[in-house]
């Protein structure tokens, strides 16, 4: 028997709550959500004007989070000012 990746235990988690393409969808929010965060604590990090050692380990733990989720449907990140 294979060990269950943190997606599949995802999906069994919301499964029962929601279609397959709502759940596509809350993936692809989440992933989002990561990549977003990511950015604007990257941002800090080389503004200086923040906690320049937390904004980067927020950084890293993001881009670590979105690496977990698969590619959403649009395939890269929304263009952000």
């Amino acid at each position: 028997m294979t060990t269950p990746t943190p997606i599949e235990d995802l999906e069994a988690a919301l499964g029962a709550a929601l279609e397959s393409a709502e759940l596509s969808g809350v993936l692809a929010a989440a992933w989002d959500t990561f990549d977003l965060v990511e950015r604007v604590a990257d941002a800090v990090t080389w503004d200086g004007g923040g906690d320049e050692l937390e904004a980067m380990t927020a950084a890293q733990a993001c881009s670590a989070g979105r690496q977990l989720l698969p590619l959403p449907e649009h395939g890269r990140p929304y263009d952000l000012p």
